[in-house]
C-alpha cells in the first residue's frame, strides 16, 4: 500500500508566514522613527506658535505700562486672564502696576488654574507637570520645553527652546 500526499492543500505555508510577518516587520521598523520625528516637529511648532501668538499681546501690555499722565491709572490689560478688561471692579491691574513687572504679570496670567483665569494653565509639550510659561532674570534666557520671558525696563525677551535647549524662536519686543 502506497501513502500519497495530496497536492490540493489551502492555506500558507510557515516559510510563506515567516515571509510576511518579516515584511511587516521592515514597515513598523522604518515608520516609527518618522512618526517620531512627527510628534518632534509637531511639539516645536507648538510652542514656536505660543511664543509667535504672544508677541502682539505682550507688546501692548509693555505700551500701556509706559504711559504716564492722566493715564497711568487707566486698566488697559486682562491682567487676570478672564476674558475681560475689568476697569471698575479692581481685579485686572492698572497701568502704574504693571510698569517694569509685565513679564512677571503675563507669566503669573498664562499660568494660573481655574477662576478668574478662562484657560487652564498652558503646560510644556515635553513636559506635562511644567508650565510653559517661565520667567527669567536677563534677555534671552531660556529654559527647555518653555517659552521664558525676561523683561529689563521697557524691553522684553521672548525665548522659545525645544527639550533639548535649543533656541526655536527668539523675540525681543520694547516700547518708547
Amino acid at each position: 500500500m502506497k501513502l500519497s500526499v495530496e497536492k490540493n492543500s489551502y492555506g500558507f505555508t510557515l516559510v510563506e508566514l515567516l515571509i510576511v510577518i518579516a515584511i511587516i516587520c521592515i514597515l513598523v521598523a522604518t515608520a516609527i522613527p518618522g512618526y517620531i520625528g512627527m510628534q518632534q516637529t509637531g511639539r516645536k511648532g507648538a510652542l514656536k506658535g505660543a511664543a509667535i501668538g504672544a508677541e502682539a499681546e505682550i507688546q501692548a501690555w509693555l505700551v500701556s505700562s509706559n504711559k504716564t499722565g492722566v493715564m497711568v491709572n487707566n486698566v488697559e490689560c486682562d491682567t487676570n486672564w478672564d476674558g475681560s478688561i475689568d476697569i471698575t471692579g479692581g481685579t485686572d491691574l492698572p497701568n502704574s502696576a504693571l510698569f517694569g513687572k509685565v513679564a512677571s504679570a503675563y507669566v503669573s496670567a498664562r499660568s494660573q488654574a481655574g477662576p478668574p483665569a478662562i484657560n487652564a494653565p498652558e503646560l510644556s509639550p515635553w513636559y506635562t507637570a511644567t508650565s510653559l510659561w517661565s520667567l527669567g532674570t536677563s534677555l534671552g534666557e531660556s529654559s527647555p520645553g518653555q517659552i521664558v520671558l525676561s523683561q529689563v525696563g521697557n524691553q522684553i525677551s521672548i525665548v522659545a527652546s525645544d527639550n533639548k535647549g535649543n533656541i526655536i524662536h527668539l523675540k525681543i519686543i520694547s516700547a518708547d
